[in-house]
Protein backbone atom coordinates (compact mmCIF):
# COMPACT_ATOMS: atom_id res chain seq x y z
CA UNK A 1 0.00 0.00 0.00
CA UNK A 2 1.33 3.41 -1.00
CA UNK A 3 1.72 5.95 1.78
CA UNK A 4 0.53 9.57 1.79
CA UNK A 5 -0.98 9.43 -1.67
CA UNK A 6 -4.04 11.29 -0.45
CA UNK A 7 -7.71 11.30 -1.42
CA UNK A 8 -10.69 13.65 -1.64
CA UNK A 9 -14.17 13.08 -0.23
CA UNK A 10 -17.27 14.53 -1.88
CA UNK A 11 -20.23 15.47 0.34
CA UNK A 12 -23.71 16.44 -0.82
CA UNK A 13 -26.32 18.44 1.03
CA UNK A 14 -29.45 16.43 1.97
CA UNK A 15 -27.64 13.16 1.26
CA UNK A 16 -29.06 10.78 3.87
CA UNK A 17 -31.68 13.23 5.12
CA UNK A 18 -32.78 16.85 4.90
CA UNK A 19 -30.01 19.14 6.10
CA UNK A 20 -27.50 16.29 6.32
CA UNK A 21 -24.20 16.49 4.50
CA UNK A 22 -23.60 12.90 3.41
CA UNK A 23 -20.57 11.43 1.70
CA UNK A 24 -21.21 10.38 -1.89
CA UNK A 25 -17.76 9.58 -3.27
CA UNK A 26 -14.07 9.23 -2.51
CA UNK A 27 -11.62 10.32 -5.20
CA UNK A 28 -8.29 8.50 -5.44
CA UNK A 29 -5.84 9.55 -8.16
CA UNK A 30 -4.94 6.85 -10.69
CA UNK A 31 -1.26 5.96 -10.84
CA UNK A 32 -0.24 8.35 -8.07
CA UNK A 33 3.10 7.93 -6.34
CA UNK A 34 3.81 7.73 -2.63
CA UNK A 35 3.84 11.03 -0.77
CA UNK A 36 2.23 12.87 -3.70
CA UNK A 37 -0.12 14.67 -1.26
CA UNK A 38 -3.16 14.53 -3.52
CA UNK A 39 -5.74 16.81 -1.90
CA UNK A 40 -3.28 19.31 -0.41
CA UNK A 41 -5.35 21.99 -2.15
CA UNK A 42 -8.89 22.12 -3.58
CA UNK A 43 -11.06 24.47 -5.60
CA UNK A 44 -14.66 23.95 -6.68
CA UNK A 45 -16.79 25.92 -9.12
CA UNK A 46 -20.15 24.48 -10.11
CA UNK A 47 -19.58 20.97 -11.42
CA UNK A 48 -15.81 21.24 -11.82
CA UNK A 49 -13.32 20.34 -9.09
CA UNK A 50 -9.56 20.96 -9.13
CA UNK A 51 -7.30 18.97 -6.80
CA UNK A 52 -3.67 19.82 -6.17
CA UNK A 53 -0.96 17.20 -5.69
CA UNK A 54 2.17 19.23 -5.09
CA UNK A 55 4.58 16.37 -4.34
CA UNK A 56 3.59 14.23 -7.31
CA UNK A 57 6.56 13.20 -9.46
CA UNK A 58 9.23 13.93 -6.89
CA UNK A 59 7.82 17.30 -5.97
CA UNK A 60 7.26 18.45 -9.54
CA UNK A 61 3.57 18.57 -8.72
CA UNK A 62 0.35 18.15 -10.67
CA UNK A 63 -3.34 18.92 -10.54
CA UNK A 64 -6.39 16.81 -11.35
CA UNK A 65 -9.61 18.11 -12.87
CA UNK A 66 -12.83 16.28 -12.03
CA UNK A 67 -16.32 16.87 -13.40
CA UNK A 68 -19.66 15.97 -11.93
CA UNK A 69 -21.76 13.50 -13.95
CA UNK A 70 -18.73 12.45 -15.98
CA UNK A 71 -18.98 8.67 -16.25
CA UNK A 72 -22.51 8.47 -14.87
CA UNK A 73 -25.13 10.45 -12.92
CA UNK A 74 -23.65 12.11 -9.82
CA UNK A 75 -20.27 10.54 -10.53
CA UNK A 76 -17.21 12.76 -10.23
CA UNK A 77 -15.04 11.55 -13.09
CA UNK A 78 -11.47 12.51 -13.89
CA UNK A 79 -11.36 14.82 -16.88
CA UNK A 80 -7.62 15.48 -17.01
CA UNK A 81 -4.38 15.57 -15.08
CA UNK A 82 -2.34 18.70 -15.76
CA UNK A 83 1.14 19.98 -15.01
CA UNK A 84 3.11 23.09 -15.87
CA UNK A 85 5.15 23.35 -19.03
CA UNK A 86 8.82 22.94 -18.18
CA UNK A 87 8.22 22.13 -14.53
CA UNK A 88 11.02 20.52 -12.54
CA UNK A 89 11.22 18.28 -9.45
CA UNK A 90 10.76 20.40 -6.35
CA UNK A 91 8.61 23.10 -8.01
CA UNK A 92 5.53 22.06 -5.96
CA UNK A 93 3.05 22.86 -8.70
CA UNK A 94 -0.41 22.40 -7.18
CA UNK A 95 0.47 23.79 -3.76
CA UNK A 96 -2.59 25.99 -4.16
CA UNK A 97 -5.31 25.97 -6.81
CA UNK A 98 -8.21 28.21 -7.86
CA UNK A 99 -10.96 27.99 -10.46
CA UNK A 100 -13.43 30.46 -11.92
CA UNK A 101 -15.62 29.38 -14.81
CA UNK A 102 -13.38 28.13 -17.62
CA UNK A 103 -10.09 29.26 -16.05
CA UNK A 104 -7.80 27.64 -13.48
CA UNK A 105 -4.93 29.31 -11.60
CA UNK A 106 -2.29 27.13 -9.94
CA UNK A 107 0.62 28.11 -7.72
CA UNK A 108 4.13 26.66 -7.89
CA UNK A 109 5.92 28.42 -5.00
CA UNK A 110 9.23 26.57 -5.21
CA UNK A 111 9.76 27.13 -8.93
CA UNK A 112 13.21 28.49 -9.71
CA UNK A 113 14.54 27.55 -6.25
CA UNK A 114 11.80 29.29 -4.33
CA UNK A 115 11.20 32.41 -6.37
CA UNK A 116 7.91 30.89 -7.47
CA UNK A 117 5.47 30.99 -10.37
CA UNK A 118 1.78 30.61 -11.09
CA UNK A 119 0.06 29.18 -14.16
CA UNK A 120 -3.22 29.88 -15.92
CA UNK A 121 -5.11 27.11 -17.72
CA UNK A 122 -8.16 27.42 -19.97
CA UNK A 123 -10.84 24.79 -20.52
CA UNK A 124 -10.73 25.32 -24.29
CA UNK A 125 -7.01 25.88 -24.83
CA UNK A 126 -6.05 23.16 -27.33
CA UNK A 127 -9.61 21.95 -27.83
CA UNK A 128 -12.84 21.14 -25.99
CA UNK A 129 -12.14 20.34 -22.32
CA UNK A 130 -8.40 20.16 -22.98
CA UNK A 131 -7.48 22.52 -20.13
CA UNK A 132 -4.31 23.77 -21.77
CA UNK A 133 -1.82 26.20 -20.27
CA UNK A 134 -2.22 29.78 -21.50
CA UNK A 135 0.17 31.75 -19.28
CA UNK A 136 2.98 31.56 -16.76
CA UNK A 137 2.85 34.33 -14.17
CA UNK A 138 6.08 35.54 -12.58
CA UNK A 139 6.74 38.14 -9.87
CA UNK A 140 8.46 41.44 -10.54
CA UNK A 141 11.10 40.43 -7.99
CA UNK A 142 13.02 37.63 -9.71
CA UNK A 143 16.16 37.81 -7.59
CA UNK A 144 14.90 36.39 -4.30
CA UNK A 145 13.08 33.27 -3.02
CA UNK A 146 9.75 34.87 -2.10
CA UNK A 147 7.40 31.88 -2.41
CA UNK A 148 5.33 33.47 -5.17
CA UNK A 149 2.39 31.10 -5.72
CA UNK A 150 2.05 29.95 -2.12
CA UNK A 151 -1.55 31.14 -2.38
CA UNK A 152 -3.72 31.90 -5.39
CA UNK A 153 -7.27 33.11 -5.94
CA UNK A 154 -9.22 33.75 -9.12
CA UNK A 155 -12.42 35.55 -10.05
CA UNK A 156 -13.41 35.80 -13.72
CA UNK A 157 -10.53 37.72 -15.36
CA UNK A 158 -8.59 38.72 -12.24
CA UNK A 159 -6.04 36.57 -10.45
CA UNK A 160 -4.34 37.16 -7.10
CA UNK A 161 -1.03 35.49 -6.21
CA UNK A 162 0.52 35.56 -2.75
CA UNK A 163 4.23 35.73 -1.97
CA UNK A 164 4.73 35.56 1.82
CA UNK A 165 8.52 35.47 1.61
CA UNK A 166 9.32 38.99 0.46
CA UNK A 167 11.67 41.15 2.50
CA UNK A 168 8.77 43.47 3.29
CA UNK A 169 6.93 40.71 5.13
CA UNK A 170 4.99 39.34 2.19
CA UNK A 171 3.02 40.70 -0.74
CA UNK A 172 0.22 39.92 -3.13
CA UNK A 173 0.21 40.48 -6.87
CA UNK A 174 -2.81 41.18 -9.06
CA UNK A 175 -2.91 39.95 -12.66
CA UNK A 176 -5.60 40.63 -15.25
CA UNK A 177 -6.50 38.82 -18.43
CA UNK A 178 -5.90 40.82 -21.63
CA UNK A 179 -3.76 43.38 -19.80
CA UNK A 180 -0.87 44.04 -22.17
CA UNK A 181 -2.51 42.30 -25.11
CA UNK A 182 -5.33 39.98 -26.05
CA UNK A 183 -4.93 36.66 -24.29
CA UNK A 184 -2.04 37.81 -22.12
CA UNK A 185 -2.06 38.06 -18.33
CA UNK A 186 -0.40 41.27 -17.18
CA UNK A 187 0.55 42.37 -13.69
CA UNK A 188 -1.74 45.17 -12.51
CA UNK A 189 -0.55 45.72 -8.96
CA UNK A 190 1.79 44.64 -6.21
CA UNK A 191 0.83 45.37 -2.60
CA UNK A 192 3.27 44.76 0.25
CA UNK A 193 2.41 43.84 3.83
CA UNK A 194 0.96 46.75 5.81
CA UNK A 195 2.87 45.58 8.90
CA UNK A 196 6.29 45.34 7.23
CA UNK A 197 7.00 42.36 9.49
CA UNK A 198 9.41 39.98 7.78
CA UNK A 199 7.83 36.93 9.41
CA UNK A 200 4.13 37.81 9.21
CA UNK A 201 3.34 35.45 6.33
CA UNK A 202 1.27 38.12 4.57
CA UNK A 203 -0.02 36.62 1.32
CA UNK A 204 0.02 33.07 2.61
CA UNK A 205 -3.74 32.82 2.05
CA UNK A 206 -6.06 34.71 -0.30
CA UNK A 207 -9.76 35.04 -1.06
CA UNK A 208 -10.93 37.08 -4.05
CA UNK A 209 -14.45 37.91 -5.13
CA UNK A 210 -15.35 40.80 -7.41
CA UNK A 211 -13.51 43.92 -6.27
CA UNK A 212 -12.68 42.57 -2.82
CA UNK A 213 -9.64 40.63 -1.69
CA UNK A 214 -9.06 39.04 1.71
CA UNK A 215 -5.40 38.41 2.61
CA UNK A 216 -4.14 36.33 5.52
CA UNK A 217 -0.99 36.95 7.56
CA UNK A 218 -1.09 34.07 10.01
CA UNK A 219 2.07 35.06 11.90
CA UNK A 220 1.35 38.77 12.06
CA UNK A 221 1.45 40.36 15.50
CA UNK A 222 -1.98 41.35 16.77
CA UNK A 223 -3.16 41.28 20.36
CA UNK A 224 -0.11 39.14 21.07
CA UNK A 225 2.95 37.76 19.27
CA UNK A 226 2.10 35.77 16.12
CA UNK A 227 -1.61 35.98 16.86
CA UNK A 228 -2.24 36.47 13.17
CA UNK A 229 -4.07 39.03 11.10
CA UNK A 230 -6.15 39.38 7.98
CA UNK A 231 -6.69 42.35 5.70
CA UNK A 232 -9.50 43.37 3.37
CA UNK A 233 -8.55 45.24 0.20
CA UNK A 234 -10.73 46.98 -2.38
CA UNK A 235 -9.82 47.24 -6.07
CA UNK A 236 -10.59 50.96 -6.30
CA UNK A 237 -10.04 52.12 -2.71
CA UNK A 238 -7.52 54.97 -2.91
CA UNK A 239 -7.75 55.25 -6.68
CA UNK A 240 -8.50 53.33 -9.86
CA UNK A 241 -7.06 49.80 -9.55
CA UNK A 242 -5.17 50.90 -6.42
CA UNK A 243 -6.13 47.81 -4.39
CA UNK A 244 -6.09 49.86 -1.21
CA UNK A 245 -6.37 48.54 2.34
CA UNK A 246 -9.87 49.02 3.72
CA UNK A 247 -9.97 47.02 6.95
CA UNK A 248 -7.33 45.21 9.03
CA UNK A 249 -8.79 42.35 11.05
CA UNK A 250 -7.68 40.35 14.06
CA UNK A 251 -9.37 37.89 16.36
CA UNK A 252 -10.95 39.78 19.29
CA UNK A 253 -9.80 37.03 21.64
CA UNK A 254 -6.50 36.31 19.91
CA UNK A 255 -3.56 34.75 21.72
CA UNK A 256 0.06 33.92 20.91
CA UNK A 257 0.48 31.57 17.91
CA UNK A 258 -3.26 31.25 17.15
CA UNK A 259 -2.35 31.59 13.43
CA UNK A 260 -5.45 33.66 12.66
CA UNK A 261 -5.43 34.11 8.88
CA UNK A 262 -3.83 30.77 8.01
CA UNK A 263 -6.86 30.08 5.79
CA UNK A 264 -9.36 32.60 4.44
CA UNK A 265 -12.36 32.48 2.13
CA UNK A 266 -14.70 35.15 0.84
CA UNK A 267 -18.11 34.75 -0.82
CA UNK A 268 -20.79 37.35 -1.44
CA UNK A 269 -21.45 39.09 1.87
CA UNK A 270 -19.53 36.77 4.19
CA UNK A 271 -16.02 35.68 4.89
CA UNK A 272 -14.40 33.08 7.10
CA UNK A 273 -10.93 33.20 8.65
CA UNK A 274 -9.24 30.17 10.14
CA UNK A 275 -7.07 30.13 13.27
CA UNK A 276 -5.98 26.51 13.41
CA UNK A 277 -3.94 26.83 16.62
CA UNK A 278 -6.57 28.67 18.65
CA UNK A 279 -7.27 26.96 22.00
CA UNK A 280 -10.87 28.04 22.74
CA UNK A 281 -12.25 24.48 22.72
CA UNK A 282 -10.07 23.41 25.63
CA UNK A 283 -9.37 26.36 27.97
CA UNK A 284 -7.90 24.10 30.65
CA UNK A 285 -5.16 23.13 28.20
CA UNK A 286 -3.90 26.36 26.63
CA UNK A 287 -1.71 24.49 24.12
CA UNK A 288 -4.27 22.08 22.67
CA UNK A 289 -4.44 23.85 19.25
CA UNK A 290 -8.05 22.80 18.70
CA UNK A 291 -8.59 25.60 16.20
CA UNK A 292 -11.38 28.06 15.43
CA UNK A 293 -13.07 29.72 12.48
CA UNK A 294 -14.25 33.32 12.63
CA UNK A 295 -17.22 34.35 10.49
CA UNK A 296 -17.72 37.95 9.40
CA UNK A 297 -20.75 39.63 7.83
CA UNK A 298 -20.69 42.52 5.37
CA UNK A 299 -22.41 45.56 6.91
CA UNK A 300 -22.33 49.33 7.04
CA UNK A 301 -23.41 49.30 10.68
CA UNK A 302 -21.30 49.88 13.78
CA UNK A 303 -19.17 46.84 14.71
CA UNK A 304 -20.86 44.44 17.11
CA UNK A 305 -19.52 41.86 19.60
CA UNK A 306 -18.18 38.67 18.13
CA UNK A 307 -17.32 35.12 19.12
CA UNK A 308 -15.17 32.54 17.45
CA UNK A 309 -16.56 29.27 16.15
CA UNK A 310 -14.81 26.22 17.62
CA UNK A 311 -15.33 22.50 17.64
CA UNK A 312 -17.60 22.87 20.65
CA UNK A 313 -19.40 26.09 19.73
CA UNK A 314 -18.88 29.82 20.13
CA UNK A 315 -16.58 31.20 22.79
CA UNK A 316 -18.56 31.95 25.96
CA UNK A 317 -17.40 35.58 26.32
CA UNK A 318 -17.67 37.76 23.20
CA UNK A 319 -15.29 40.69 22.87
CA UNK A 320 -15.61 43.90 20.86
CA UNK A 321 -14.26 43.72 17.33
CA UNK A 322 -11.59 45.96 15.93
CA UNK A 323 -12.87 49.24 14.52
CA UNK A 324 -12.65 49.27 10.70
CA UNK A 325 -10.67 52.03 8.98
CA UNK A 326 -12.42 54.79 7.06
CA UNK A 327 -13.82 53.62 3.73
CA UNK A 328 -16.70 54.21 1.32
CA UNK A 329 -20.07 52.90 2.53
CA UNK A 330 -20.68 50.05 2.85
CA UNK A 331 -17.18 48.71 3.52
CA UNK A 332 -17.08 47.49 7.12
CA UNK A 333 -16.71 43.80 7.87
CA UNK A 334 -18.68 43.25 11.06
CA UNK A 335 -18.14 40.03 13.01
CA UNK A 336 -21.16 38.14 14.26
CA UNK A 337 -21.74 35.20 16.60
CA UNK A 338 -22.31 31.92 14.76
CA UNK A 339 -23.36 28.49 16.01
CA UNK A 340 -21.18 25.57 15.00
CA UNK A 341 -22.97 23.14 12.65
CA UNK A 342 -21.08 19.84 12.51
CA UNK A 343 -20.87 17.77 9.36
CA UNK A 344 -22.16 14.20 9.69
CA UNK A 345 -19.36 11.85 8.62
CA UNK A 346 -19.96 8.41 7.16
CA UNK A 347 -17.48 5.61 7.68
CA UNK A 348 -16.49 3.34 4.87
Amino acid sequence: QKLNVGSVFIFLRDQGGVGNWGRVQQLIPPGATENSLFGISLALDGDTLVVGSREDGGGTGSAYIYERNLGGPENWGLRKKISANGSMPGDQFGNNVAISGDLILIGSPNHNTGNGAAYVFSRYQGGQNEWGQVAQLLPDDLANPIGFGTAVSLDIDTGAVGAPGTAAGGAFFIFEENLGGVGSWGQRSRVDSPQQDADSGFGGSLGLTGDFLLVGAQAGDGLDIDTGRAYQFDRHFGGLNAWGLVTPLQAPDGFTDDQFGYAVTLSNARMAIGAYQDDDACPINPLCNSGSVYIYDWSAMTPTPTASTTATGPSPTPSPSATPTSSPSPTAWVPNTWIYLPITWMDG
